[in-house]
């Protein structure tokens, strides 16, 4: 007695099943648009100079594991006087 069996798709016929579908997908999927974040602007509000703050107001402190400021000193690109060093919060 003599069984049929059904031998799988050349793996040139696969790649391009998978092609096609690829390329049908992308042709008929919609463009998806995005919003962006809403605007904090009116909410919030950055004023005050360093020295009307305490040190409990600051946000980065001294990292005892690794002996340094949580926020180095070193770290901006643009150099040391364009560096972020601390953030002082109310």
């Amino acid at each position: 007695m003599l069984q049929s069996t059904t031998l799988p798709p050349a793996p040139s016929v696969t790649r391009h099943a998978l092609l096609l579908t690829a390329i049908l997908l992308a042709a008929f999927t919609a463009p998806s648009y995005s919003d962006s974040a809403r605007d904090l602007s009116g909410t919030i509000h950055l004023d005050g100079f360093a020295n009307e703050f305490t040190s409990s107001d600051a946000l980065f402190g001294y990292n005892e594991i690794v002996g340094a400021p949580e926020e180095p000193t070193d770290d901006s690109k643009w150099g040391v006087n364009e560096d972020l060093n601390q953030i002082y919060v109310t």
